[in-house]
């Protein structure tokens, strides 16, 4: 599902972040329930295939399960946002 807009990441764009992760190093997303965007009380760690895996399934089905995320990302100052519509984008780390 392709919807037009500038701030959204493509799958390639998508790729690109996640290769600079360390493979070996887990990485600790939060959940955010997607009618209230109130945080998921317990983190979620995946490895960065199984996170690219989840990323690239919600992108072609147009829907990301389990509801909205968030991926602090210090080394750029920015979250990786998911979206639970299939949606990504950089948000500055406020």
């Amino acid at each position: 599902m392709a919807f037009p807009h500038p701030d959204y990441l493509t799958p390639g764009e998508i790729s690109a972040l996640l290769a600079t992760f360390d493979p070996a190093q887990p990485i600790t997303i939060t959940r955010y329930r997607w009618k209230n965007k109130t945080p998921i009380p317990r983190p979620e760690t995946l490895s960065v295939a199984a996170l690219e895996s989840l990323i690239m399934t919600a992108i072609e089905d147009g829907h990301q399960f389990g509801g909205d995320f968030e991926l602090e990302i210090p080394t750029l100052a920015k979250k990786l946002i998911g979206h639970h519509d299939g949606l990504y984008w950089l948000k500055p780390i406020a």
